[in-house]
């Protein structure tokens, strides 16, 4: 009787094990950027795609500068001139992020601040009044540029009201930190090459001292969104990149995505226009912008990119996106775009391959396959260059 017991256990536990061998533990098939025949033995990862939401025919693509200085701290020009120096080149995003610690004069709402707006302009730019697209330009409000003691690490807020009250140099991410989620607001790191010195020393980049700190950040603050991956003519932050993939080889297992933003950081109207963000949204809202900001739905753009051997030329035309698949069952991430002369495809830190022709696909199912790991992103280069947000491979 004790043999024929112990027979069924073992038959059970032989059927239990089939049924875990052709299946993709861990997945959740709600979840709509998993393979939706995870029963089947080939289905060995998922790929998370920060674009998964986007309907490339409907929706819109908004031209975003969120690093900017006017003369309420350390630009050349007052906060309206800044703005419509913004308007006249056609952003459609626009966050004025003065130093909080140098004015209480900062973005609360562009209207009726030191050197603002008037309201009657307001409503005409949010409107889009005089220009030939007929788009607004939404300018995110409570936006500003925190910076951590007196060292040179800092971070630009957004939708944090308590910003404008300023006079808190000297304090540091456990004390500014908890004040913008306070607020429910939202951040990213700027130039951490500065902090690091990675803008003089690329081995900085991959320092394990300073990987570990920023992941630490991450973990600690969800709102802190991700880092500054270009900024201004790529000075500061030309091993910025390493970092940002250093971070995600921690990170991306544990389930904490990381978004790269190009910034102009722009202190003089000549400044205006290096770098920007392009982003993904059904209109051009504050809602929809704090929901593509979060979702990671933007990609980067930039004229200069030392690192990558880019140099665009001043007014040229820059590399854009015009679509990205993702095929779950096949194992491939599909990108498209225009202005561009081939994609470089990263996978934590190392390139995978390069491609010369449009659309470009990558395959999963390749040799490829060994050389990625926990993500993959794509460098797109024309004129200038495009980065992706990570793709999220899962296991």
């Amino acid at each position: 009787m004790k043999k024929k017991n112990i027979f069924k256990l073992l038959v059970a536990l032989l059927f239990a094990f089939a049924l875990m061998s052709v299946s993709c533990p861990g997945v959740q098939e709600e979840d709509d950027y998993i393979c939706s025949d995870c029963n089947k033995a080939n289905c060995t990862c998922a790929i998370f795609s920060p674009y998964r939401g986007v309907n490339w025919d409907t929706w819109g693509q908004y031209k975003a500068s969120l690093h900017v200085h006017s003369s309420n701290s350390d630009g050349s020009s007052s906060l309206s001139t800044v703005v419509e120096q913004h308007y006249t080149q056609n952003f459609d995003i626009l966050a004025i992020t003065d130093h909080s610690e140098t004015t209480n004069h900062l973005s609360k709402d562009y209207v009726n601040v030191n050197n603002g707006l008037t309201q009657t302009r307001f409503n005409e730019i949010t409107a889009g009044a005089g220009r030939t697209s007929g788009k607004p330009m939404i300018l995110i409000p409570d936006s500003s540029e925190q910076r951590m003691g007196t060292n040179t690490e800092e971070a630009n807020a957004f939708f944090h009201p308590s910003s404008v009250f300023g006079g808190w140099v000297g304090d540091t991410y456990p004390v500014i930190m908890p004040r913008i989620q306070s607020d429910n607001g939202l951040a990213f790191v700027n130039h951490p090459g500065r902090a690091t010195n990675g803008r003089n020393d690329a081995a900085q980049s991959s320092n394990p001292t300073w990987i570990n700190l920023y992941a630490n950040r991450f973990r600690t603050y969800p709102f802190l969104l991700g880092f500054e991956i270009m900024n201004r003519i790529d000075g500061d932050s030309r091993n910025d990149r390493i970092l940002w993939d250093n971070v995600l080889k921690v990170l991306v297992p544990e389930g904490r995505y990381i978004w790269g933003y190009s910034n102009d950081d722009s202190h003089s109207s000549s400044e205006i226009g290096v770098n920007y963000n392009m982003f993904l949204m059904p209109s051009n809202t504050l809602e929809d912008f704090r929901t593509a900001m979060v979702n990671g739905s933007f990609y980067g753009v930039a004229r200069v990119a030392h690192n990558e051997g880019v140099n665009g030329t001043t007014g040229g035309t820059r590399p854009s996106i015009t679509g990205i698949t993702v095929d779950q069952s096949a194992r491939t991430i599909t990108i498209n775009a225009a202005n561009a002369d081939k994609i470089v495809w990263i996978s934590e830190g190392k390139t995978v391959t390069t491609q010369t022709a449009f659309p470009a696909t990558l395959n999963l199912n390749t040799t490829y396959d060994e050389a990625i790991g926990s993500y993959v992103r794509a460098n797109i280069i024309g004129n200038g260059i495009v980065f992706t947000q990570p793709f999220i491979i899962k296991q």
